[in-house]
């Protein structure tokens, strides 16, 4: 935003005089604060404060050493990325959005690197308990086929979490409806490549 100011003044002999000021206001202010919090090893949770005013953020990363960023808008204070490669730095700036200005500055860069994918797979089932819904997150550092599905304590199975599926390597999250679930213990039947993986899961009401 560009204002224009007039300083009108007469000095002790009673001569007046005017003078005009323009000021340009570049950006919001500073975001501040950075955290990063892994969760796994194709998911962070970015966190910073804003600055007084602040209405948005755009989010800024790429792989540190690359020429493109990867953009992102929000209206809050904390982002989750996902789909991000295992064992890689990456490097982030967040460019702070008010109503007060139309050039908008980024923040100073800062870094971050994503856990090692072990074994080459990585399974979690999260938030757990569950309520409403939960998600099986899987990350492979080759294409699989993989099938899910809830059994309960009895053996039985409650809930097709996934059918059959072929999938490209990297990370996927299903996301599990156990909303018409009653509460209790259950196990996640997971088959991938043919390989059985039991994860359980606890849902509650």
């Amino acid at each position: 935003m560009t204002t224009m100011y007039t300083i009108d003044g007469t000095d002790n002999n009673g001569c007046h005089a005017t003078a005009t000021a323009k000021v340009i206001v570049i950006g919001c202010g500073d975001a501040i604060n950075f955290t990063d919090t892994a969760y796994s090893p194709s998911r962070v949770l970015l966190s910073w404060t804003n600055p007084e005013g602040a209405t948005a953020d755009s989010i800024q990363y790429r792989i540190k050493g690359s020429d493109e960023w990867t953009s992102i808008y929000t209206e809050h204070t904390s982002i989750e990325l996902n789909s991000l490669l295992p064992g890689t730095e990456y490097e982030y700036r967040v460019i702070t959005l008010c109503n007060t200005t139309e050039t908008f500055v980024p923040s100073a860069t800062t870094a971050f690197t994503t856990k090692a994918l072990t074994s080459g797979i990585y399974l979690k089932v999260f938030p757990n308990p569950a309520r409403e819904s939960a998600r099986l997150e899987v990350i492979m550092d080759k294409p699989y086929t993989i099938q899910a599905d809830i059994i309960n304590q009895a053996g039985q199975k409650v809930l097709q979490v996934n059918p059959v599926e072929s999938l490209p390597a990297g990370q996927t999250i299903k996301t599990i409806n156990t909303a018409y679930l009653p509460a209790g213990l259950y196990h996640l039947s997971i088959r991938i490549n043919g390989k059985l993986y039991s994860k359980k899961l606890v849902v509650v009401k």
